[in-house]
Order: C-alpha cells, then structure tokens, then sequence
C-alpha cells in the first residue's frame, strides 16, 4: 500500500526505498508484506542487495523460521550477493536461542569459509546459548578460545557467564570471573555489579550486596533500580521490611526513581506483615507518582485486607479493579 502510494505519486522505487521497506515489515513482524515488497522488488527488476537479504533473514529468524532463513541465504549466495558477518551472525544467534547449539558451529565454520572473520558478536551469541542451557565450563572455554582467535570478549560476553554462575553456581566463580575481566583490561558494567548483587542477595548476604552498591562510585558507576530492586526484594522476602523502606528512601536520595517492582515488594511486604496502614500509604505515593499499579499489587493489597479482617476495603478494591478491566474493555 505503502509502494503503491509512491508509484501513484509519480517516484520511481529504489533499491534503497524497497530496503527501507522491506526492513519495516521485517521490524513489525510482518513478513508477509516484506515477502510481497520483495517480489515486487524483484519483478522490477531492482536486484537486491545483502542489505535487502539480512533484513529478511533477520525477520525469519525472529519468527524462528530459521530453516525459511537458511534457504534464504542459499538463495542469496546463488544470485552472487555475498553474505556479511551480520548475515551470519543472526543464524548464529537464532540457533543459540533455540538451542541448537552444534548449528551454532556450523553457521560459524561457514562464515570463516566464506572469508569472513567471526567477531565479538558470533562468539558473544554462542557463550550466551551454551550459558543459557546451563553448559559453562563450555561458555568458559569458548570464551578463552576467543583470545586465541584475536577476538576481544567485551562486557556482555563476561556478563552472560556472570550471570550463568548466579543462576545454576558456584556464586564464587561469579567473583572471580569479574577480576579476571578486569585483569583483561575490559570494566565491569552496572549489569555486572546487579548480577553480582542478586547472586549475594540469592544467598542471603544481604550486608555483602549493600557493600556493593556503597562501592560502585569507585568504579566510576552509579546504582540504577535493578541494583536497589534486587536488594528491596531480598530484604523483604527474609521480612526485613524496615530496612527495604530505607533502602527505598536511599534510592529517592540519590535520584533514582522507584518502578513497579520497587512498590510490588515494599506493599507485598507490608501487606503480608500486617502494616496496612503503611500499605495503604505506600500504594497512594505510586498513584501520585504515576506509577500504574499492577494487578498483581491489586491481588497483594486485596488479600492483606481479607488476612487481617478488612473486607469491606478488600471488596471495595475487586470493584475498583472490576471497573477499571470493563473500561479497559470498552476502549
């Protein structure tokens, strides 16, 4: 409709404008006008490029297609378009996230036969799969490997293994692994500290995480919610609710603004010890700050009521929660 439009108005489609197109479908997920852009591309003799090609196997990929995707690139290469290292690098990933992790090593040995050199990218998706399906001592080795082949790891490669070791352990190799990353020359991020944090804070260290968060100035860093949000949320699962409120306090001190997770664990802590009136405060504060509860608080609050004996406020709340869904309805 799109292309349509520019030919009524007299302007010839390039290559450049169904490009443009094709990757907006593509971006939107919606690969039937991308396919349709692409033939009519084709049909006007307009030859696409690996811009065209990588756009459509990135959107195949996304719908996890990846097998429509592979096809795709033996079209390219047989129309003498040669793929980049981006070309590859999306099946890389597509395969990593749908856990075939031998096709990863495929895709890889098929991008070096075709001259290409893999980069931080093609080994950061392959550590991330091998991560994700709990295999680290292999996300480790193919991360010393990389200094072999000349490709510099950044932070995000060291953060997906940081994170694999607060996940699955030992929580200790998270903490070495971050000094080895520095001794590499490369600065752990906030992401690197959060990961750190909630590994403590997941062993109930929750004076360990604070010393983190107190110590990020020395590194140039500065705490964001994830870090305060991780560290409310153990306080307040072990009923440590005061120090959780303090924590909030310190967050607002600092300019950091509190998220609906911030009010989700200080109101389900509240509420399940008893403090309702404290709950109720807390929940009027999100409302002035614009902070749209979520249904999940909604169920929090309606069930402290009911606990502790205030089922007119309890009920009063599943009206005000039925009314606010029919109007969502009606819109």
């Amino acid at each position: 409709m799109v292309l349509q439009s520019l030919v009524n108005a007299g302007l010839v489609p390039t290559r450049v404008i169904y490009n443009t197109l094709i990757n907006g479908y593509c971006q939107t997920g919606e690969l039937e006008g991308a396919f349709s852009t692409f033939g009519q591309m084709k049909s006007r003799h307009i030859k696409p490029d690996h811009i065209t090609y990588n756009a459509l196997i990135n959107g195949l990929c996304k719908a996890e297609r990846i097998t429509n995707a592979q096809d795709l690139l033996m079209e390219m290469q047989d129309n003498g378009v040669n793929p980049t290292v981006e070309t590859f690098n999306t099946l890389i990933d597509a395969y990593g996230r749908t856990g075939q992790l031998e096709k990863c090593f495929i895709v890889l040995s098929e991008m070096q036969e075709n001259g290409l050199k893999p980069n931080v990218v093609s080994y950061g998706s392959i550590v991330n799969a091998f991560c994700k399906n709990g295999k680290i001592p292999e996300a480790v080795a193919i991360l010393d490997d990389m200094f072999h082949k000349d490709v510099l790891p950044n932070a995000q490669v060291y953060n997906a293994i940081i994170d694999a070791y607060v996940e699955h352990g030992p929580n200790d190799q998270a903490f070495i692994l971050v000094e080895k990353m520095k001794s590499n020359g490369i600065s752990p991020s906030i992401v690197t500290y959060n990961l750190l944090i909630k590994g403590l804070c997941n062993q109930s260290q929750i004076s360990e995480a604070e010393e983190i968060i107190n110590s990020l100035s020395n590194h140039r860093l500065i705490p964001d919610a994830v870090s305060y949000n991780t560290l409310i949320s153990a306080c307040c699962y072990r009923g440590n609710i005061d120090k959780a409120l303090d924590l909030q306090q310190r967050m607002h001190k600092y300019g950091i603004k509190s998220t609906v997770r911030t009010y989700h664990q200080l109101i389900s802590g509240l509420g399940g010890a008893g403090r309702l009136i404290e709950m109720e405060y807390l929940y009027q504060k999100m409302m002035q700050n614009n902070v749209v509860p979520s249904n999940a608080i909604h169920n929090i609050m309606v069930e402290a009521y009911s606990k502790y004996g205030n089922e007119i406020k309890a009920e009063d709340l599943r009206k005000e929660m039925l009314q606010k869904r029919n109007n969502h309805d009606d819109t």
